[in-house]
């Protein structure tokens, strides 16, 4: 039997989504694609700038949470501050996924 191959599910003998047993499993597979740059070291290496989209997949992967405090982003609709990306060493110019952390307006005062 095959099996869906993001989560790994049984497939249905008559299967409209191909290799995924869902329209969810075929979605979420094509944004695990668009965010595998992000995901290497060398993207985040030879950019000099947090653009929308690098912003985006930094609080998708803290899940919207500030790395000093824990309060959620105001992108998670219940929260009410927007977290910023801050460079630990202070340079900008300088985007690595060590030197980056996401803090909260209360948290970056405190830094």
């Amino acid at each position: 039997m095959k099996h869906c191959e993001q989560c790994e599910k049984e497939l249905p003998p008559r299967n409209n989504y191909g290799q995924y047993c869902s329209m969810q499993c075929t979605g979420l597979a094509q944004q695990d694609k668009a965010w595998a740059e992000f995901r290497t070291d060398e993207y985040w290496e030879n950019i000099t700038e947090i653009n929308c989209t690098a912003r985006r997949w930094l609080l998708l992967k803290i899940r919207f949470k500030c790395m000093g405090c824990g309060e959620f982003d105001a992108a998670n609709k219940a929260a009410e501050v927007r977290l910023e990306v801050e460079h630990l060493d202070g340079n900008r110019r300088n985007c690595s996924l060590d030197n980056l952390t996401i803090l909260c307006p209360k948290c970056m005062e405190g830094n």
